[in-house]
């Protein structure tokens, strides 16, 4: 008999992307799931569609909450639905997102047929906007076996140089991994729980990946993780539940052969973080762009071009594509992520 797959569906205000959300469930080709979408206040139409999907499918559950929970209780929201899901395995679907409908088939038969020892499996993503047209590939490099968690322990390494190769709608997880560490993880700062949840279950067992395309992830402008501004908040705020991770759990990352020295760690991801924000007006300006701000676009990449910064490979790499930004704002076209595309294409 096939195995249950719990999917956890938050959504708020997301009437124009809820349907293709869970549409994108009704077609996959594995179909031993139910979904629970909890709704967190939306005050549109979001609520009103997704009855009407549950009143002809009872997979579809639906939760709403009394008051607005917000983005920095994403961790409630999920864990809400976590603790009455009956799947043995989880996956995460936000209600702007969707997948590609073969996710779940492909994911359940790998872990059938690997490693026992695997208790968090992801993919490739892609990042399409508010209209649907994809923006860019995000494909993960596997340089070697600290990604995948092999041995138990070592992609706590990845995390703390403040990288997420993972994508939450691309995971399936093990239950028993996610019960082990008590559910979905984050703090108030941080409005995601895919980034901090990984990395708790790095001590728990084996990550695996599959070089497909697993999940389409929305990026509009009510999006909230890596919108406008916000990404370095976003890591600033994992970067305090990593540290607050390694002083908490420092005993069982030195029983699996790792240490840390807490002060080294923080110093570098301090050095990773400026770097970070040299480039942080260009990659607003190329996510304002791709969703049509292109007057706010503009501003963007003109700050750019005000920094103090003459290093050959940000005068090439971020001064270079934002002149060319400055002109896809005023023409309205996107050439910057057509430009993308086309290199992830070529890359393979």
């Amino acid at each position: 008999m096939s195995k249950l797959v719990s999917i956890i569906t938050p959504t708020y205000n997301h009437e124009k992307y809820i349907g293709e959300c869970i549409d994108s469930v009704l077609k996959q080709t594995y179909k031993n799931w139910e979904m629970l979408i909890v709704d967190d206040g939306s005050s549109d139409k979001t609520v009103e569609i997704v009855k009407k999907y549950a009143a002809q499918d009872s997979r579809i559950k639906l939760i709403i909450h009394d008051e607005n929970y917000g983005p920095y209780r994403l961790k409630d929201t999920y864990n809400e639905a976590f603790k009455i899901s009956k799947g043995e395995y989880i996956a995460i679907l936000e209600g702007d997102d969707y997948w590609p409908e073969y996710k779940l088939e492909e994911q359940v038969e790998f872990f059938a047929q690997n490693d026992k020892d695997i208790i968090l499996n992801w993919g490739n993503s892609t990042a399409v906007n508010n209209q649907g047209r994809i923006i860019t590939y995000y494909k993960v490099n596997l340089e070697d076996n600290k990604i995948l968690n092999t041995p138990v322990g070592s992609a706590i390494s990845v995390f703390a140089s403040l990288r997420n190769p993972t994508s939450a709608q691309s995971m399936l997880i093990k239950r028993r991994a996610l019960e082990n560490i008590g559910g979905f993880q984050g703090n108030q700062e941080l409005p995601l729980i895919d980034w901090p949840t990984a990395t708790a279950l790095a001590l728990e067992g084996k990550f695996s990946f599959i070089d497909k395309n697993l999940g389409y992830w929305r990026r509009h402008n009510n999006s909230v993780a890596y919108n406008y501004g916000k990404d370095i908040k976003i890591i600033k705020a994992y970067q305090k539940y990593f540290i607050d991770f390694l002083e908490l759990n420092k005993d069982k990352i030195e029983q699996f052969g790792f240490y840390f020295n807490i002060n080294e760690v923080n110093k570098q991801q301090n050095e990773i973080i400026k770097e970070t924000e040299k480039r942080q007006n260009y990659y607003n300006g190329a996510f304002l762009l791709s969703i049509g701000n292109f007057k706010e676009a503009r501003k963007c990449f003109y700050d750019v071009l005000k920094q103090k910064n003459h290093s050959i490979k940000f005068l090439i790499k971020y001064k270079g594509a934002s002149v060319l930004g400055i002109l896809c704002s005023y023409i309205k076209i996107d050439l910057i992520s057509k430009v993308r595309l086309a290199i992830a294409k070529m890359r393979g």
